[in-house]
């Protein structure tokens, strides 16, 4: 858009005037879009608030409720089932053979 030159603008004061008031709206106008906009590249993101990241909770709600039914399945079962069960070998080291040298 360039801008007009002064034998194309009209020679009324009351014209001038409403050609005035148009472009100081769009000059307005033009200005709050680029505001919204920098507030939309820079602005700080929806994802850092408190309840956004209360609805990616699910899949954790999820493990915990079933967490919570196998431990109480565990606890109403028989004690005798429960000490019956193989003891799991402890992970570790097995020690090193005699005919090593020692130091």
């Amino acid at each position: 858009m360039t801008a007009p030159s002064p034998q194309s603008l009209p020679d009324d004061i009351d014209a001038l005037k409403t050609l005035l008031l148009k472009k100081e709206q769009r000059i307005d106008l033009l200005e709050e879009q680029i505001r919204l906009l920098k507030q939309k590249r820079f602005g700080a993101s929806s994802e850092k608030s408190d309840q956004q990241a209360e609805l990616f909770n699910e899949a954790e709600l999820i493990d915990m409720m079933e967490s919570a039914s196998e431990a109480e399945a565990l606890e109403s079962a028989a004690p005798a089932q429960r000490e019956a069960a193989p003891r799991k070998a402890k992970p570790g080291r097995k020690p090193l053979p005699a005919d090593l040298p020692g130091s």
